[in-house]
């Protein structure tokens, strides 16, 4: 999970209502990092990704890598600021007056932030939850 910090997120918001009790909503995000030489961090505050390492963006052409088993930067290559593009799609459906179901589904499709950082792979994510609500 990505946090608010250091990250652009431009959306495309689609919504349609087919019924009274239905709502199926999507969206379509492209994260990309709002300041070159600043890092993608994580939910709790950390950097990095894929086994631990911290990357560094020294402007547009140039990256560098903490190795954490020697405590030094070392230099890697150059890094791009795009970091994916995500899919959402949520199905909301009212049960009764007060209690209803919401279901989700996302997909991130990893850009070339990820590609860069991570010896060249290019991993995708999906994730998924179903979840009651009650109103009182």
């Amino acid at each position: 999970m990505a946090a608010w910090q250091n990250i652009e997120d431009h959306q495309i918001h689609f919504s349609i209502k087919p019924t009274k009790k239905l709502i199926i909503d999507v969206k379509g995000h492209f994260f990309e990092l709002d300041e070159e030489a600043d890092m993608w961090y994580g939910v709790a505050g950390g950097t990095g990704h894929g086994g631990g390492q911290q990357f560094l963006r020294l402007g547009a052409s140039q990256k560098v890598v903490f190795d954490p088993t020697t405590c030094t930067f070392v230099g890697a290559g150059d890094v791009d600021d795009e970091l994916g593009q995500e899919i959402d799609i949520t199905v909301k459906y009212k049960l009764f007056r007060n209690f209803g179901v919401v279901a989700v589904y996302s997909h991130f499709f990893a850009d070339d932030f990820v590609e860069d950082t991570d010896n060249g792979t290019d991993r995708g994510v999906d994730f998924m939850y179903l979840q009651t609500t009650l109103k009182f």
